[in-house]
């Protein structure tokens, strides 16, 4: 497995994940398995290599071959997941099922900011079961949910509450910056003195 540095790690081997057999560095904080037979015994084996590291904060799955019930495995490790930030599946067939855990998941989550779901097939009750998370998850602020044959009404909202999450972060960003600015206009006044 090549790293492109100590903190970026592409997995080239082709098949099964096995977090037991492939060796990524413990600093790895950005994983690549993309365009792998990654399937729904890899994802679980993923969920469980997720719960062990907590240094990875991206991970790209896309196309993997990942279906429902990897997608279950990924949405319960997301649960309890402190510090991913970054998680990308898009392209493959988690359907309704997988849509609804992802998104029950992230009901729970108070760490992930981006989320890649394009071409899932989560359908309606995958894509209001997003719906129904982002109103108590205001930490998401960027989701890839297109190709997923969900009514426009419904995606329109989904990503309405993304923006609304992604304004409250661009002003708690602009808050600390004022803190920041004030509490080193204190400093420089109480060194004056």
């Amino acid at each position: 497995m090549p790293c492109r540095d100590k903190h970026v790690c592409h997995v080239i081997n082709e098949g099964h994940f096995d977090c037991e057999k492939i060796d990524i560095p413990e600093n790895c904080t950005e994983v690549t398995l993309a365009n792998h037979k990654v399937g729904n015994k890899g994802a679980i084996d993923i969920a469980k290599y997720i719960g062990m590291n907590d240094n990875v904060k991206k991970l790209y799955l896309l196309y993997a071959k990942i279906g429902a019930d990897g997608a279950i495995a990924l949405a319960e490790a997301l649960k309890t997941n402190t510090h991913l930030k970054s998680l990308w599946i898009d392209g493959n067939d988690i359907g309704e099922d997988g849509g609804k855990a992802i998104g029950e998941a992230l009901t729970y989550n108070e760490n992930l900011e981006v989320l890649g779901m394009s071409s899932c097939g989560i359908g309606g009750a995958g894509a209001r079961a997003l719906g129904k998370s982002l109103q108590k998850n205001h930490v998401l602020t960027q989701l890839q949910i297109g190709g997923n044959d969900i009514r426009p009404k419904t995606e329109h909202t989904i990503m309405e509450s993304v923006k609304a999450n992604k304004d409250a972060a661009q002003r708690r960003e602009y808050q600390e910056w004022l803190k920041k600015q004030e509490e080193s206009e204190r400093s420089k006044r109480s060194e004056e003195l």
